[in-house]
């Protein structure tokens, strides 16, 4: 039986701080294309929930085109192959080529979607090639470039073109078929990184790291005008709207009907260029007219002036703003940000009709924030470390509770200073929103645990979804109470810490430590203060055992620990009120092993290797979940120290190792998640017969799980996504 997820939370394309993110789109079927990991995501900018996820590249993917029937995707990865599949349910596989000895970098389809152009890293090699889709023979030799050649662009009509940007800082330009090399249009003053024809083939335009852009004739790669860079502030009003970008211009668009250039940069902004002026230009300089013609410098070419510019991250920007990919997807237009975020900006193409003109800043040209955009498309750029649950009320007094999950994973962008983690809150049943404070003003936002530049690495939260305790490489435990909004510290850990667990209610937590230590902490609850109320550390190590995980039992007064000789033991937690006191001092913890704090209350060595897992259920005290290194799971009666079924110890379900095990809010069912990319859900007292197994829930494997209800479980994956599964 095949499941399909009831949910999913695509990832965020891949980007390279001082490179471009090429992305695709298709603008008859609203498709926006792009990579990450080993995977190629299609994502429908009129129905989020018609993602499409293909994942048969054995090595990074880099790049992917739609073709212009809208029926096949292309795409490339970093051993330099090419793939051309179906975008239908099957995925149908219809060609494979190996075109370049190095990454691919762009890949365009001919109009008549016979022919396709692919360029990279060549590696010693060729830096691009053009050949037929279907049997891979060359139509031509696409040759001439020094250096890598970053974008490549097919003209869309006859008689066919190809121009290339390399990072020899040339436009190179090419006619066939069969394709030759008819000279360098343009030499940039640094790295050419984008290169596209308008729809109709009348022009091509190129941009680089220089700041600059040129406009040229389609047919004969004639420069045309340029788009000049910003050089200082201030000047007249027809001085500023020529004010072009402030550093490296990394991609460019044309709008459906080639009146408006789209580009972006690393100054943060993205720039609509009037470019409706170039047609009468082309007009006088003639069809026929030869290349030579237009070899004139820069400062002769006629300018084009600057319409709107979009000014991401006001008034507090950072590197994550950058804005280093762009596509038009009709008359809507797509930006993408250095931290992986999909701005769509609506009728982008007509833009004196639609946003609003805000006012001018440093005498720069009219800006328009991204409150302009219809709305913004987040996602997890890394893969997904943690998830936890969180409590979420609508605006509306009479909304009932409800939950959300609250997904984890590194910084798409390594930056000094800022956050190393991202956190992301999704609503259950929001179709890829994200939830936020700022959700009824029409902005997303993702969610700071306070880490800083600690990275985070677990989460875990009260069943009733109220506050979410996070641990991170700070050596800090932070509680995040969701009805507030608000990230408290609760304590210094002893070391870097390996996970966490709470009790039932969030009021008693417990981290492993470096190798040996686990430390036992309060949360604010009730009568304390949003603040740990006490803590203690204790060494749990006997008969050298060094603890792996932890989790903590329902009432919150004992800890399991599992060790990685195999043993799961127990700590037996107090909490003691001092008389008189009222303040979340008053509180003292003690922490033992045992009635004597030298024999466990219980203690099993079923398990023959490291504990890797370990889940407390939530309506019983005395049960406990626990999985190894082997990939066996135990579920074990602590009362009587035996197994709810005999049948456990001849049980192996999954295939790899188990990241991830939690049970459902009633207690009855146990889910586990895998290395082998598959969840399964089963009753614990029973002998596995009953289980539901999702194969391929996450490729390259599941790292995180969590039961939204008795019902439903989501999951995190190496590949970035969450994903919600009915059960």
């Amino acid at each position: 039986m095949s499941f399909a997820p009831s949910e999913t939370h695509a990832c965020a394309p891949a980007t390279t701080r001082g490179r471009g993110t090429l992305l695709g789109a298709h603008a008859g079927k609203r498709l926006v294309c792009y990579a990450n990991g080993k995977q190629i995501v299609v994502r429908c900018l009129s129905d989020d929930s018609a993602t499409v996820f293909y994942d048969g590249h054995q090595y990074p993917t880099t790049v992917a085109r739609v073709s212009p029937n809208g029926e096949w995707v292309a795409s490339g990865d970093a051993s330099g192959v090419v793939r051309i599949w179906g975008l239908n349910d099957d995925q149908t596989l219809k060609a494979e080529h190996r075109v370049l000895s190095g990454a691919v970098d762009d890949i365009q389809w001919s109009a008549d979607g016979q022919r396709l152009v692919a360029c990279g890293d060549g590696r010693g090699g060729a830096f691009a090639r053009a050949f037929l889709w279907d049997s891979g023979s060359s139509v031509g030799d696409i040759s001439g470039a020094t250096k890598r050649v970053n974008s490549v662009a097919f003209r869309p009509k006859r008689p066919f073109r190809i121009a290339a940007a390399s990072e020899d800082f040339t436009v190179g330009f090419f006619e066939g078929p069969p394709f030759a090399f008819a000279g360098v249009r343009h030499k940039h003053g640094n790295f050419a990184n984008c290169v596209r024809f308008s729809d109709d083939g009348a022009f091509f335009a190129s941009v680089g790291s220089d700041g600059i852009g040129v406009v040229y004739d389609g047919a004969t790669g004639a420069p045309l005008a340029t788009l000049p860079k910003k050089e200082g502030f201030g000047g007249g009003e027809n001085d500023n709207k020529k004010k072009g970008h402030a550093g490296s211009i990394y991609a460019c668009a044309w709008s459906p009907d080639g009146n408006v250039l789209l580009t972006v940069g690393a100054d943060k902004t993205a720039k609509a260029w009037d470019a409706s002026i170039v047609l009468g230009l082309s007009q006088a300089a003639g069809a026929s007219s030869s290349p030579t013609s237009g070899d004139r410098s820069n400062d002769a070419l006629p300018r084009l002036e600057v319409l709107t510019t979009y000014a991401f991250g006001p008034p507090k920007q950072s590197v994550n703003d950058m804005q280093v990919g762009c596509a038009f997807v009709g008359d809507d237009a797509v930006t993408l940000s250095l931290d992986g975020t999909l701005n769509v900006l609506e009728r982008a193409a007509r833009f004196e009709k639609t946003v609003e003109t805000v006012e001018a800043r440093d005498g720069d040209a009219p800006t328009r924030t991204p409150s302009g955009c219809s709305r913004t498309l987040k996602g997890h750029a890394k893969p997904i470390v943690a998830l936890g649950r969180a409590a979420f009320r609508g605006s509306d007094a009479q909304s009932s509770e409800t939950y959300a999950t609250v997904s984890v994973s590194l910084a798409a962008i390594a930056i000094p200073n800022a956050e190393a983690s991202v956190a992301f809150r999704w609503r259950s049943s929001s179709g890829g929103d994200l939830v936020s404070a700022k959700q009824e003003s029409g902005m997303t936002d993702d969610v700071s645990l306070g880490h800083g530049g600690g990275a985070v690495v677990a989460l875990a939260s009260s069943l009733d979804g109220k506050r979410t305790v996070s641990v991170g490489l700070d050596d800090v435990a932070r509680v995040f109470f969701w009805e507030t909004s608000t990230s408290k510290r609760v304590c210094a850990l002893p070391g870097q810490p390996r996970n966490v667990a709470v009790s039932k209610d969030g009021a008693v937590a417990a981290a492993v430590c470096g190798d040996e230590d686990v430390a036992v902490f309060l949360v604010g609850s009730g009568a304390f203060e949003e603040t740990a109320a006490a803590s203690a550390t204790i060494r749990a190590l006997s008969n050298a055992r060094a603890a792996a995980c932890v989790s903590v039992s329902k009432d919150g007064d004992s800890v399991f620990v599992g060790s990685k000789d195999g043993a799961v033991t127990t700590l037996s937690v107090s909490v003691d009120k001092k008389e008189g006191a009222s303040d979340d001092k008053a509180f003292s913890l003690r922490v033992s092993r045992g009635d004597d704090d030298a024999t466990p209350l219980f203690a099993t060595t079923r398990h023959k290797a490291e504990i890797v897992a370990l889940a407390c259920s939530p309506t019983r005290n005395d049960i406990v979940a626990s999985a190894d290194a082997s990939r066996r799971v135990f579920v074990h009666d602590t009362s009587t120290n035996a197994l709810t079924h005999p049948n456990h110890e001849k049980l192996i379900f999954h295939a790899a190792r188990i990241t991830a095990l939690a049970w459902s809010p009633d207690g009855k069912r146990l889910a586990s998640g895998s290395l082998d990319g598959s969840l399964i859900a089963w009753d614990p007292w029973s002998g596995g017969a009953d289980r539901v197994t999702i194969k391929n829930a996450h490729q390259g494997g599941v790292t995180s799980l969590l039961w939204i209800d008795e019902k439903s479980v989501c999951t995190g994956g190496f590949d970035a996504c969450v994903r919600t599964w009915t059960v």
